[in-house]
């Protein structure tokens, strides 16, 4: 079967352009990993519209977004890429610790939970990850989710009265007074010896 002129013309342009579009790709992955933001931004300007809508392109460009600290921009082209990629890839893993971090600096807590949620147990699951999810978790009144998120974060069993202790002494800090006497009864039901638990709980009365 013969192709005709036109035809073949537009196979070798299609190819042409989407090695460029591969070249551009490997220029913004490298000038991202450099830490240039605006250098990679400069790049994707490069590419063609359809390149542009790539998960893989809208995934790099969130990223260069959120290097430079403009949240808000990494969300929104992040969002669409983590949607289309793969459960489980290390894309996605990455798109997730991207949104909820930048969801948890732009102050939307209950946003940024189920993204902070999703990297639990993966290469990215770092204390501070830990840390903001526990947060976010109490805010969310989660109070069994935290403590285990707590407990993995200072290495301690879950249900310890040490884990209970920790997750109060969190819940001062996000001034959940109530919540916290709540879980320091349940540490000392445990180990009524605990004397961190007895000391804060006599905090908390002086202050109210």
């Amino acid at each position: 079967m013969r192709i005709s002129p036109l035809v073949l013309l537009t196979l070798i342009f299609t190819s042409l352009l989407a090695q460029a579009n591969d070249s551009v790709i490997a220029e913004v992955q490298a000038l991202l990993q450099a830490g240039k933001p605006d250098e990679a931004l400069n790049a994707v300007a490069k590419l063609d519209a359809p390149a542009k809508g790539q998960p893989l392109v809208q995934h790099l460009t969130g990223l260069a977004h959120y290097q430079k600290g403009d949240y808000q921009q990494a969300v929104e082209f992040l969002t669409p890429s983590f949607a289309q990629t793969p459960i489980g890839s290390s894309q996605r893993i990455q798109a997730a610790h991207l949104l909820g971090m930048s969801h948890y600096f732009l102050g939307h807590i209950a946003q940024a939970l189920p993204f902070l949620s999703e990297i639990a147990g993966s290469s990215l699951d770092t204390p501070e990850t830990q840390y903001l999810r526990g947060v976010c978790q109490l805010q969310a009144q989660q109070v069994d989710e935290a403590r285990i998120t707590f407990s993995r974060m200072f290495s301690v069993p879950a249900d310890s009265a040490a884990s209970r202790l920790i997750n109060a002494q969190m819940m001062v800090r996000q001034q959940l007074e109530e919540l916290a006497v709540d879980e320091l009864q349940k540490a000392l039901a445990l180990d009524p010896k605990l004397p961190q638990a007895r000391f804060l709980l006599g905090e908390l009365a002086i202050y109210k």
